[in-house]
């Protein structure tokens, strides 16, 4: 899923709401399209587990396990810029986050 436009969550929400359970990202949104000049990058990773989780969909990704492979691609990859709201807000601590915990 891209974000071209900045829909990126918007557009895996109405997707799960309409029965899709198989969705693709990449950990911190890299990517893009090499035909869509402008491209933003990719849905990320660690959103739509976080979003899959909330909206009832165990996935088995804990996504706070995934910080230490961002961190990887951080190290690894300086100059290319990672996205993510969960990374930047983190979960909300008042909240059993995930869908087998409720």
């Amino acid at each position: 899923m891209h974000d071209t436009r900045g829909t990126r969550i918007a557009n895996a929400y109405a997707a799960i709401e309409a029965g899709i359970r198989i969705l693709d990202g990449t950990i911190g949104g890299l990517g893009g399209c090499p035909f869509a000049p402008g491209a933003t990058g990719n849905v990320v990773f660690e959103d739509l587990a976080y979003l899959s989780e909330r909206c009832g969909l165990p996935t088995g990704i804990d996504p706070l396990r995934l910080v230490p492979v961002r961190q990887i691609l951080e190290r690894e990859l300086p100059d290319e810029p990672l996205h993510g709201a969960l990374a930047q807000a983190g979960t909300p601590p008042e909240i059993d986050w995930r869908a087998g915990e409720a």
